[in-house]
């Protein structure tokens, strides 16, 4: 029997200046699955996913700085990588 399984993508800042939720929820796919099989799927990462707002400049802004990537089918199927952002 064929399935569905949605696949989420959080990024959490580990050294953010400006406050941040622990993590953000970025983006969602659904993804299709056929029994037995497995499915490579991939996230475009880009600026806009990176950003959040500084109340300070009134702005949003993409700081330089360490992310964790997490991608996520459940809670206890959680699977993290760190990203080093820089100018």
């Amino acid at each position: 029997m064929e399935g569905e399984e949605v696949v989420q993508l959080y990024i959490k800042d580990l050294e953010s200046s400006v406050k941040r939720p622990l993590k953000s929820l970025r983006k969602i796919e659904r993804i299709s699955l056929k029994p037995r099989k497995s499915v490579i799927g991939t996230f475009n990462i880009i600026l806009k996913n990176l950003q959040c707002f500084d109340t300070d400049l009134d702005k949003k802004v993409v700081e330089a700085e360490m992310l964790e990537i997490g991608i996520a089918l459940t809670l206890n199927n959680f699977n993290v990588v760190k990203l080093e952002v820089t100018n």
